[in-house]
């Protein structure tokens, strides 16, 4: 029996032991809780995330609060967003973007934005805190941590030199909203300067799961690039439900994204005969060729009708070029024939730009958008070679001081099949050119706003 006692006591005892040793342990645990730990078991917690659903209110670059929802559906790469003001849903898949709105006038730029807007909103929430930690290797070392019933708050507490940093995160989303419309890779645009007046962020963080609950960032900031200074504001909240729960995200009907009555077939016929038009137009004009006219253009015509048209065309044009050489000229003793023929050399001589259809998009039921990348012929460098050429004809005397106007225009075209236009072509140009459908048929009313990039 004294055996048992002692074995029973023992027991206690060391149960006593491990009970205090556990106690200690836990308390240990609760001392190792700090910002950097709570914010590094959300990173890790949204590292495999399937679908989330967000609801948001945000400042766009104007100061107009946009407020709406975002469904993400990471495993499938589907993203869908629908906003109250202004109305839209936007769509994206690995297939293709969708852009739906009430408002028909929305250019390509416009929607290039939204699209951007997106990407960047599905980068960001997929794991918010991996996306600022892009920023500061080093964030997790400046939130003050406050727990409350069932969630920790954090607090953002950065010096002005760490704000700055996190800064460049909504600037950098501010380039890529408006590179498009710049012309330039978000990645090619540098800040020149940024500052902030001040910076808030904050997160709510569930206890149990490490998830993001919501996320605040408030902000008054500015940015120079290339001397061009812009003020914003961000007042920003973002609430996070839904985890792993959203359902499979619908495809919107595509027809929903056509203009006005026009259906999306419709729409995406109408936009590739109006940029076949344009296409047609420019091998009838800029490079005279009615044979490519007619294998261009759109329509039911037959190839014979189509061959006229393109003829016509290209007359058109070269008596508008013609014309418009000739009075350069008209102040010069020259007849016709030799304005004729110097203005058929240029002409040539244009046709050794290039260009390149891009894209085409409705503005309406009748009116389309085609986008072409031009590379012009720079005339000015142009001419400067010929002066150059024209001076070594002076020089050999096969030209002097004592020729007539008209044979220095002569020895001007001699000289030009001699310069080659490829030499000369200035740097790709993106022109947008309106056409207009009418009963079948398709109009450019304003042709320069093509030739100009052909002719720089």
């Amino acid at each position: 029996m004294k055996k048992q006692l002692a074995v029973l006591i023992g027991v206690s005892m060391l149960a006593a032991c491990n009970q205090g040793a556990g106690g200690e342990e836990e308390k240990a645990k609760e001392e190792e809780l700090t910002a950097s730990s709570v914010l590094t078991a959300a990173e890790k917690a949204h590292q495999d995330l399937q679908s989330v659903e967000v609801s948001f209110s945000q400042m766009d670059d104007y100061g107009w609060e946009e407020e709406g929802v975002a469904s993400y559906d990471f495993a499938e790469n589907v993203t869908h967003i629908e906003t109250k003001s202004p109305k839209l849903t936007l769509f994206k898949d690995s297939e293709e973007f969708l852009f739906i709105s009430d408002i028909s006038s929305y250019t390509r730029d416009e929607k290039a934005k939204y699209e951007s807007l997106l990407d960047r909103m599905t980068s960001q929430h997929k794991n918010p805190l991996a996306h600022f930690k892009e920023y500061d290797e080093n964030l997790f070392d400046k939130f003050e941590l406050e727990e409350k019933d069932g969630s920790y708050l954090l607090t953002y507490n950065g010096s002005e030199d760490d704000r700055l940093l996190l800064i460049e995160s909504l600037a950098q989303s501010y380039v890529d909203y408006n590179a498009r419309m710049w012309e330039e890779d978000p990645e090619d645009i540098e800040f020149d300067e940024v500052t902030a007046d001040s910076f808030e962020l904050s997160f709510d963080i569930d206890k149990d799961t490490n998830r993001i609950m919501s996320y605040k960032i408030k902000a008054d900031y500015a940015i120079d690039i290339d001397g061009y200074e812009r003020e914003f504001e961000a007042d920003d909240s973002y609430i996070f439900s839904a985890f792993d729960e959203v359902a499979a995200i619908e495809k919107p009907d595509k027809d929903l994204t056509a203009v006005g009555n026009l259906s999306y077939d419709q729409q995406e016929q109408y936009e590739q005969e109006a940029a076949d038009y344009v296409d047609a137009i420019i091998q009838a004009t800029v490079f005279q060729n009615e044979e490519e006219y007619a294998a261009r253009a759109p329509g039911d015509q037959s190839e014979d009708e189509k061959k006229e048209e393109g003829a016509k065309q290209k007359e058109e044009f070269g008596d508008l070029f013609k014309m418009f050489f000739g009075l350069g000229l008209e102040e010069l003793n020259v007849n016709e024939d030799v304005i004729e023929e110097a203005s058929a050399a240029y002409l040539k001589l244009l046709q050794g730009s290039n260009y390149l259809m891009l894209e085409s998009n409705a503005q309406s039921e009748d009116t389309f958008e085609v986008v072409v990348s031009v590379e012009g012929i720079m005339l000015d460098n142009i001419q400067r070679e010929i002066d150059l050429l024209l001076q070594n004809e002076l020089n050999s005397g096969s030209i002097s001081e004592e020729s007539s106007e008209e044979e220095l225009v002569q020895a001007m075209v001699s000289v030009l099949e001699k310069v080659a236009a490829e030499d000369h072509l200035a740097e790709a140009r993106e022109v947008s050119v309106e056409v207009n459908r009418a009963g079948g048929s398709y109009m450019i009313l304003d042709q320069d706003q093509y030739l100009d990039a052909f002719i720089q």
